[in-house]
């Protein structure tokens, strides 16, 4: 009986000894991956940062451009309107310039038939005398 007592006392202390030896495995199992865990969530939180700052920089650059954006549409705006002005001012100049022409054509006329009443004139004197 005494053996059989020593037997079983051995058995259990062979189970507790493997016990320990699975809790102690697992135990160091369980610290790396907390470990793991601890570094993974670091990158997440750095990761999370940096998008933060990547959102920010893009947020700043569609600000940017759309201020580019609007101030390039403001300038075609004036140049359209600055194009418009210009061809209704070659418009009016070429309406000037041919009106100018047609005066200067009827100052032609003018002279010339104040030069023929001139000569009639002195050749009327001429004949008077």
């Amino acid at each position: 009986d005494l053996q059989d007592e020593e037997a079983r006392y051995r058995t259990l202390q062979e189970k507790f000894s493997r016990l320990e030896r699975d809790a102690s495995r697992k135990q160091s199992l369980i610290d790396d991956l907390k470990a793991k865990l601890k570094v993974a969530r670091e990158e997440l939180e750095a990761s999370s940062e940096r998008i933060k700052l990547v959102e920010n920089r893009l947020e700043a650059a569609e600000d940017v451009h759309e201020q580019r954006k609007n101030r390039l549409q403001a300038v075609k705006s004036r140049v359209a309107k600055e194009v418009e002005e210009k061809e209704k001012l070659v418009v009016e100049r070429d309406e000037l310039r041919a009106w100018a022409a047609r005066k200067e054509e009827q100052c032609v006329e003018h002279r010339a038939k104040r030069q023929r009443s001139e000569a009639a004139l002195a050749e009327m004197r001429q004949k008077a005398r």
